[in-house]
């Protein structure tokens, strides 16, 4: 491994983004004896193909879905 590449892998901390707070984002949703799939900005998100299961409350992290800062909107 090359000193430089070292040196930005030991300082690539200083590029992320620090708050006074670190919000999360889940999506909760209730599945009863049903298919389902789920979409956040047209990525699929989950799914069950399996009718007559019930899966519950679910929660589901979702940041990774989230493309930008706002309001979003279809």
């Amino acid at each position: 491994m090359s000193s430089e590449y070292r040196d930005k892998v030991k300082n690539i901390y200083k590029e992320v983004k620090r708050y006074d707070y670190n919000p999360t984002y889940q999506l909760a949703f209730d599945a009863n004896l049903c298919t389902y799939e789920l979409y956040i900005n047209d990525l699929l998100v989950n799914f069950s193909f399996t009718p007559g299961r019930t899966a519950g409350e679910q929660n589901i992290d979702i940041p990774q879905f989230i493309l930008k800062s706002g309001k979003l909107t279809n």
